[in-house]
């Protein structure tokens, strides 16, 4: 989506790829990568029902993760209190790997 005509004035002011690259390809999709970056971090701590139904949390618990471990507390063990904070936390580690994220793009931009 980038236009042609602003690599080629780059070209011709005598830049290479890696500037071209560097210099104008980055800085023009930095909102893309962020939004991707985003979505990535919040669909690590979604993958629940992939686990739950392929491994059921391994053997001796290997590939349990943190929401898997959340619903065995909460459901199989009925211990609510502590599978909700097991959720709250995880809804925190998010929230801030998301924040911290998008204050690292925006401050390489300004």
């Amino acid at each position: 989506m980038i236009p042609g005509e602003i690599y080629e004035a780059a070209w011709v002011d005598g830049a290479n790829k890696w500037q071209a690259m560097t210099r104008i390809t980055l800085p023009l999709i930095r909102q893309t990568i962020l939004i991707n970056i985003v979505l990535a971090i919040t669909a690590s701590f979604k993958v629940f029902e992939l686990v739950l139904q392929l491994t059921g949390g391994g053997p001796a618990h290997v590939s349990e993760l943190m929401v898997t471990y959340m619903y065995y507390n909460t459901f199989t063990s009925a211990r609510f209190g502590y599978g909700m904070s097991i959720a709250v936390i995880a809804f925190l580690l998010s929230a801030v790997m998301s924040f911290a994220c998008m204050q690292i793009v925006n401050k390489e931009s300004e």
